[in-house]
């Protein structure tokens, strides 16, 4: 079992779950854990194995940035968005691209059904190489971007990125996030 926290910090790793940290009446902060400085990753495969958490206004995501992003921006640097839940559609996950030719409000994404995601286990994976960035669920491809001709705008996904785990608290209502967790006696 593992459990950290540091001082002052805003999360903790709490027997293997990310945990928010409440900071008054139901309120919590957002959290996340990131390889920036630490891993970078170029090519090859991404599997997380994870149960995501219950309740209305909390997102999670599973995610890489070029790590360029600090002299070229976002979204220049590339993101790769391999899992992200939004807080009011818990049954569903959506797999997403961001970069010059798309970014924000993307047209680089796909979803998909994944209707007991916060009461069992699955593993959320992105197999990356130099043609193409395919993600699945459980072994099962729903999404692969390929632009036929790849330049600078599509395609900026030949520098290194680093991954980032994010549990990010808000939407509405943040007090029902409170009472649900509370509810189930689960970690956030």
């Amino acid at each position: 079992e593992i459990s950290a926290c540091l001082v002052g910090s805003e999360m903790c790793i709490r027997d293997r779950f990310i945990v928010a940290r409440e900071i008054s009446n139901g309120q919590y902060t957002s959290a996340r854990l990131k390889s920036q400085g630490l891993q970078n990753f170029t090519y090859g495969r991404i599997d997380v194995r994870a149960i995501l958490p219950i309740g209305q206004g909390i997102w999670p995501a599973i995610w890489m940035l070029g790590v360029n992003f600090n002299s070229l921006g976002w979204p220049a640097c590339g993101e790769i968005d391999i899992m992200e839940q939004k807080g009011w559609e818990k049954g569903k996950i959506s797999s997403a691209l961001h970069n010059l030719s798309s970014s924000g409000n993307t047209e680089n994404f796909a979803e998909t059904d994944v209707p007991n995601s916060t009461s069992e286990f699955h593993v959320y994976a992105m197999n990356w190489n130099a043609e193409r960035i395919e993600f699945s669920v459980d072994g099962d491809l729903f999404y692969s971007y390929s632009p036929a001709t790849k330049n600078s705008q599509n395609w900026p996904y030949t520098a290194p990125q680093f991954i980032i785990l994010n549990v990010a608290m808000g939407g509405d209502p943040v007090s029902y996030t409170h009472l649900r967790a509370h509810e189930t006696g689960r970690n956030l």
